[in-house]
């Protein structure tokens, strides 16, 4: 076995007794509605790009070794461990405050919330927990193929949603750097920009060859955002913005304020009179999308404030700023077994039921809370931004940088106030904390050993 990876053998016990712990408390993981909806396309083979077309994928193979969610709920928790463990290895503490650092992240009470779901916000994080792994070992070993396996990892885990490809790019830029270190090579900021470009690409380009091959049918999705965005301005400014084509007949200012609220779009689909097409199941045409984009920018144009100020809204509720005593709990977690089908177990153990308990007690305690983690990334951002070089620096600063990115991106393309939207900002923060904790000790103890196994 290769000597970089002698030492993860004394993290085995480590990663039998999270998992195991894991899968008695949520095995078989919890399925919503969009759960539902994505295995049902795993069971039909009639594929759409509503869905992650990777994670659909994924689903159709486990589904043949463990049919159901069980499969696919291993195999998340699997990934997302191994890249925890592999990244804590890294951290020049003793074994033992690693083990309680990968205990602390992984079973941290927003993950007991939300990684036990079968979402593609937990296939994100679960990819996204593996490529930081592999970056800390490609940071130590130089090798091509370990960069080869995280850029492949990180395109990987910006197909389970299309706006993560936008905000890992401070991720890939720090993979770049890594690269002009480890070949003694100027013009970071160039190499980066264009890896990034090509980053994009690869993201892109990889998610439309599967769906072409995968021969999917291809639904696009941003006409959801853009119409809540159309309706909740209209309301604001007393216009009808929204083209005529996409609603029903006559229908006026008053019925979509009657609709109208600032924590899901889901309302103005489903609630109003006159009805309003979302463009999912009835698709609109090449020409109606143009003339609804159109209308899209323009009330951007024309409306500036009253558009920042929905948008300001939507990510107030996102962040917990704000709450609506009329947000339902799924909102924060699904738990329930009405969408399983017949023969795949609900777990209601005990344990289960305890944490479940817990987790409702508590959900208005700070770290549940979006804003607590949006400052604290943005407190550590500053932090590294300022200190001096260390080694723990360039990654903490990238994750930093991109946990508050996803935030920014969120603030426009948020079509509701899900919690599981935050996944990233939470672990990025999680992690960078880490980082911090590292950086102080080094700092009190500059020479100690990378990987010290009692």
């Amino acid at each position: 076995m290769n000597k970089n990876y002698k030492t993860y053998i004394y993290y085995l016990p480590i990663f039998l007794i999270a998992m195991l712990l894991q899968c008695h408390i949520f095995y078989p993981g919890y399925m919503s509605f969009d759960s539902a909806f994505q295995y049902s396309q795993v069971v039909s083979g009639e594929w759409n790009n509503i869905s992650p077309i990777v994670m659909v994928f994924l689903w159709t193979l486990t589904d043949a070794i463990i049919p159901g969610p069980g499969g696919l709920f291993l195999l998340f928790q699997i990934i997302a461990l191994t890249g925890l463990i592999i990244f804590v290895a890294h951290l020049n503490w003793n074994y033992w405050l690693k083990t309680v650092a990968i205990f602390l992240v992984f079973f941290w009470p927003y993950n007991l919330m939300i990684m036990p779901h079968l979402w593609k916000d937990v296939g994100l994080m679960s990819f996204l927990f593996l490529a930081l792994g592999l970056i800390q070992i490609y940071k130590q070993s130089a090798k091509n193929r370990d960069l080869i396996l995280a850029t492949v990892t990180l395109i990987v885990a910006s197909m389970f949603r299309f706006e993560a490809v936008f905000y890992l790019l401070p991720v890939v830029f720090y993979l770049v750097v890594l690269f002009c270190k480890h070949h003694n090579s100027n013009k970071h900021w160039l190499k980066a920009s264009l890896f990034s470009v090509l980053f994009i690409l690869a993201s892109v380009t990889t998610t439309q060859l599967i769906t072409h091959l995968s021969n999917s049918k291809k639904i696009t999705l941003w006409q959801t955002v853009a119409l809540w965005d159309l309706a909740r301005v209209s309301v604001k400014t007393h216009e009808m913005l929204l083209p005529e084509f996409t609603t029903g007949k006559n229908i006026t200012i008053n019925e979509l304020s009657e609709v109208d609220v600032t924590w899901t779009n889901l309302h103005v689909f489903t609630k109003t009179r006159a009805g309003v097409n979302a463009g999912l199941i009835d698709p609109y045409s090449h020409q109606q999308n143009k003339k609804l984009f159109k209308a899209w920018l323009g009330m951007i144009q024309n409306h500036p404030l009253a558009y920042l100020a929905h948008r300001t809204e939507v990510s107030a509720h996102l962040l917990r700023i704000k709450e609506s005593p009329e947000q339902p709990i799924d909102f924060f977690y699904t738990r329930n077994n009405r969408d399983f089908p017949d023969g795949h177990t609900f777990n209601n153990n005990t344990i289960n039921s305890h944490v479940t308990t817990w987790i409702n007690k508590h959900l208005d305690y700070f770290y549940f809370k979006g804003w607590f983690y949006l400052s604290l990334q943005l407190l550590l951002l500053i932090y590294f931004l300022v200190t001096t070089n260390t080694s723990t620096k360039p990654m903490a600063t990238a994750l930093s940088c991109s946990g508050v990115l996803s935030v920014l991106v969120l603030l426009f393309a948020s079509p509701s106030a899900e919690q599981r939207y935050l996944v990233w900002l939470v672990n990025s923060t999680l992690l960078t904390s880490l980082l911090f904790l590292e950086h102080l000790s080094q700092k009190k103890a500059p020479n100690g050993r990378l990987d010290s196994i009692p």
